[in-house]
């Protein structure tokens, strides 16, 4: 898991470097949400984002449905989509 956390982590310095986020739909529950990174054309529904224990990285025109739980570190890249009541996180 360490070595997971240390490469996620220097990704998403290098990909979200001199780049803005969008904002974080209010239905989004969020923890840590200066460590989640949405690019442009983003949709997401009604989930959860935990960047407690690494950061999260949602690609341009990515969609995460409704009822998905996400842990960090992750990254979602462009144009994927995580469907509805998908659980994600690294076990360890």
């Amino acid at each position: 898991m360490l070595l997971n956390y240390i490469l996620t982590s220097l990704d998403f310095q290098f990909i979200t470097k001199g780049k803005t986020s969008e904002s974080i739909p209010e239905y989004v529950n969020t923890t840590q949400p200066d460590r989640i990174f949405i690019e442009e054309g983003a949709v997401l529904n009604h989930c959860v984002l935990n960047a407690s224990l690494g950061p999260i990285y949602i690609g341009k025109n990515a969609e995460i449905m409704e009822g998905s739980l996400v842990r960090g570190p992750f990254a979602l890249c462009e144009n994927s989509t995580l469907k509805m009541l998908s659980l994600i996180h690294i076990s360890e």
